[in-house]
């Protein structure tokens, strides 16, 4: 039991260690078996079925690789995003610091001048102290002089001794005056030396904090520049991702291409399973869901099985003729708009079949007042009678084909078309149309693949939302979706779309 265990837990881990490189080998080969020279070896040599299993295969392979590029797209785009931010929010804070360090320079240099002001006082004051010094010193020496002189001397010098006092007491209240206004000037020069002190510390503080600024400045521009230096890194690599994306969209399209041709490509009534295989390629190449594009197909014309009960017969006013019944039919093709690209249609095609014996749609009986509508009846002569007074005929028929592609409207998706099936467009080839009603609705927003945009695509196609024509359609994609999902569908689905 033991050794059984062992084995296993062996087994397992060589699985383990060897599973990525499995994986990776696998992923390689599946990329050399999809390089466009294999394939087109493979066309030669594999029959249809299998040929179309591995185009499918490719398709799927590179439509997987394309969703990991975009992830990494929208990654790198985000991170681009994110440092073009930090870059910009960091220029901000330099132009900011700029601003402070200017600033404070200014402030800097007027406090020099306020400095070399208070030391131009202080140098002022001590020169006024020196002079009080010397005159007050010269009293002094007066007074003491005074002081020292005996009585002979006083009497001699003095023609009265009031004289002697008044002197005395002059000298005196002069050198009491003047030390009061040499403690004044003192305390002046000593209130200027801490001015000059506060000044100094001001300009101190103000040039430390711009060597500050000056160096988060330095530091913000190197940031800056690492900042600028993975955004050029990230947008390499971003350009990369976009150039890589590009390369595998082109091969998704050469592929889808290939798919393409090898789908039924003739003019009459396609079988229901060749119908599907023609509109999953047309998903391939539009992202129009391809149960949506058949159910619009189905209200058209029942994918095929009637594109039209009409023939024209007289080019310049629209009057046609049904086939059933050969009665003169109105209204058929509108002569200004759609008769000149219907012939050109028919000409380019080189049909056997002229442009008077083409099937097309019939006009639908219909007249139209200040937004109402009301029925109408045809007289054998192909007269329209309103059935209310004052309403007027409304609308034409002329559709042509699988898709009912009016033929102003197949002008001008016919140049798009050829491009992509390789050869003239035919809007009676099933799958041609397809492809063109696929293109119509894509512009509509239904690639969004979302019931708001199918519905609003649906109502584009036709112009208007007539007779529930939208609802229709999505009630009738869900039955085709419903075979999509498991290869089955109802017997009333199968009743609606024509199967049974």
């Amino acid at each position: 039991m033991k050794n059984w265990l062992s084995t296993i837990l062996v087994v397992g881990l060589i699985v383990i260690l060897l599973l990525p490189q499995i994986q990776g080998s696998a992923q390689e080969n599946l990329e050399r078996v999809c390089s466009s020279s294999n394939l087109e070896a493979k066309s030669e040599s594999l029959p249809r079925e299998k040929y179309r299993s591995l185009l499918r295969e490719c398709l799927d392979y590179y439509k997987e690789e394309n969703k990991e590029i975009e992830g990494k797209i929208s990654e790198t785009r985000q991170r681009r995003q994110t440092l073009k931010n930090k870059i910009y929010s960091l220029s901000q804070r330099i132009r900011n610091l700029d601003n402070e360090i200017r600033q404070s320079k200014l402030v800097i240099e007027d406090l020099s001048f306020q400095i070399q002001d208070t030391e131009d006082s202080v140098e002022k004051t001590s020169i006024k102290i020196q002079e009080s010094t010397r005159k007050l010193s010269e009293i002094l020496r007066a007074v003491y002089e005074q002081n020292e002189k005996t009585t002979a001397e006083i009497l001699l010098s003095e023609d009265k001794l009031s004289g002697f006092f008044d002197n005395l007491v002059a000298l005196e209240v002069l050198s009491s005056r003047n030390r009061e206004l040499l403690k004044d000037i003192k305390d002046l020069k000593g209130y200027l030396k801490q001015q000059r002190e506060k000044l100094v510390g001001e300009k101190k503080g103000l040039e430390e904090m711009v060597a500050i600024q000056q160096s988060k400045r330095w530091q913000s521009r190197q940031v800056k520049q690492e900042k600028q230096r993975l955004k050029q890194m990230t947008e390499a690599e971003y350009q990369q991702y976009l150039a890589q994306k590009q390369e595998t969209e082109q091969r998704i399209e050469n592929i889808s291409a290939k798919l393409w041709k090898t789908l039924v490509g003739v003019r009459e009534v396609p079988k229901y399973g060749e119908a599907v295989k023609v509109a999953q390629g047309v998903e391939d190449r539009t992202g129009v869901r391809a149960a949506f594009l058949l159910g619009l197909l189905t209200q058209e014309s029942r994918i095929g099985h009637n594109v039209g009960q009409c023939v024209l017969k007289d080019f310049d006013t629209g009057l046609g003729a049904k086939i059933n019944t050969g009665k003169k039919w109105p209204r058929v093709m509108k002569p200004s708009r759609d008769v000149p690209p219907f012939r050109d249609i028919i000409r380019k095609l080189d049909q056997k079949k002229s442009s008077k014996s083409t099937l097309v749609s019939c006009w639908i009986p219909a007249c139209y007042s200040q937004g109402d509508y009301s029925q109408a009846t045809v007289d054998q002569q192909g007269d329209i009678h309103c059935a209310q007074n004052g309403y007027v005929p409304y609308g034409w028929g002329g559709a042509m084909g699988p898709a009912q592609f009016i033929p102003s409207t197949w002008d001008s998706y016919e140049e798009r078309v050829s491009g992509m099936v390789g050869e003239p467009a035919d809007p009676w080839n099933f799958s041609h149309a397809a492809l063109a009603a696929g293109l119509l609705l894509k512009e509509g927003g239904a690639d969004a693949q979302t019931r708001a945009a199918e519905r609003q695509a649906a109502v584009r196609y036709l112009g208007a939302d007539y007779l529930n024509y939208a609802n229709n359609v999505l009630s009738l994609a869900e039955c085709h979706q419903s075979y999509l999902d498991t290869g089955s569908m109802s017997a009333s689905c199968q009743k609606r779309i024509g199967l049974k």
